[in-house]
């Protein structure tokens, strides 16, 4: 299952694919089980759904409204909402807590995400994850059971959250260009990559056979990845492999990347690669040339890796945020969530790596 601490970044940044969803909802579903809470938990789970709770949303049905027919039976939203608080309950109750607090702290800053900065926010989205294609976005919102609202809703809760956490600050120009430059290779450029096929051997004689059947026009390459190689793995993709970074490549397997950097597309290496114990037969599928980013192109993204980078780290800030926090009134069956605000409040963070 991917990384759930991922899976929450990419939640509230609104890019989960169908799959993605259903592994978060998986992973919440296995945590109810175990009853743990955490506020982590409830605010993507409130991102990823578009609660409208952190602005005007749309208007909150009425429990005996219609929620959906099932054949002859119609199923009001007092069932769906039940349902919700069970399966839910807790975890929501403590976002809506929260986010309220969020809005009562940024109200007093003055830093309350204005519409044209939604507006601005929502435009980049669009350009960034979905090329600038209303249709694209259309297609993964309906994949993931969303509209227009809930993409603003995810909009409007990154920028509360990040406004909140680096307390306005407002990056210069130059400040900027030099975090950039200082970055540009780790997080901008876009690398040189290389994709091949293998085919590894076991042992030197096998690889020199292997390698001298394909010199000689006997066995195709592919053929002779399914018939030789010890690479189950990529032998079920005719042995491919790739995109790559160089960098990578370098680190891990250096003798490889030398002999691919000897080939050009559709050329075999005519004699065995040895690395880390094994033979390796390759031929060069791909090599594409890495590109300088340009600074005045990723203006909006590095000012946000810049923001990202100098906040005040979630856990520890909303940890102490809530102490702040009165909380009362709550339904018996949420009392536990009031008792996760105020100055002996025990709102924590889940521990690294997601484990429950």
């Amino acid at each position: 299952m991917p990384d759930f601490d991922a899976l929450l970044v990419r939640a509230a940044a609104g890019a989960l694919r169908a799959d993605e969803q259903r592994a978060l909802a998986a992973t919440l579903a296995a945590r109810r089980a175990r009853r743990r809470r955490c506020w982590r938990v409830g605010l993507a789970l409130g991102a990823a759904l578009g609660a409208g709770v952190l602005t005007a949303g749309p208007t909150v049905p009425a429990g005996d409204a219609p929620f959906a027919q099932v054949n002859d039976t119609t199923v009001p939203y007092a069932s769906f909402y039940a349902a919700l608080a069970d399966n839910a309950g807790a975890e929501v109750a403590t976002r809506v807590v929260l986010e309220a607090l969020m809005r009562q702290e940024a109200g007093k800053r003055g830093l309350l995400p204005t519409d044209a900065e939604v507006d601005t926010r929502f435009g980049e989205l669009l350009a960034e994850r979905f090329g600038g294609s209303r249709d694209t976005l259309a297609k993964w919102m309906a994949e993931n059971a969303a509209d227009d609202d809930t993409v603003r809703h995810m909009v409007y809760a990154e920028l509360l959250d990040i406004k909140l956490r680096t307390n306005g600050l407002q990056p210069t120009a130059d400040e900027l260009k030099a975090w950039f430059k200082a970055n540009q290779a780790k997080r901008y450029d876009e690398p040189e990559t290389f994709e091949w096929r293998e085919i590894v051997l076991t042992s030197k004689e096998k690889a020199a056979q292997v390698a001298a059947e394909l010199n000689a026009g006997k066995t195709d390459f592919v053929s002779a990845v399914a018939k030789y190689s010890a690479n189950t793995e990529s032998a079920a993709d005719g042995g491919r492999l790739g995109p790559v970074p160089t960098a990578e490549l370098e680190a891990k397997a250096a003798a490889l990347l030398a002999a691919l950097r000897k080939l050009g597309p559709g050329e075999t290496t005519r004699a065995p690669v040895e690395f880390d114990g094994r033979w390796y037969l390759l031929r060069l599928v791909k090599r594409t040339p890495g590109e300088a980013a340009v600074y005045d192109t990723l203006v909006a993204r590095v000012r946000r890796d810049y923001l990202v980078e100098k906040a005040a780290p979630d856990a520890e800030f909303y940890a102490k945020l809530a102490k702040t926090a009165r909380v009362s009134g709550m339904a018996a069956r949420f009392r536990a969530v009031e008792g996760q605000f105020g100055p002996e409040g025990s709102l924590q963070p889940p521990k690294p790596g997601g484990g429950g």
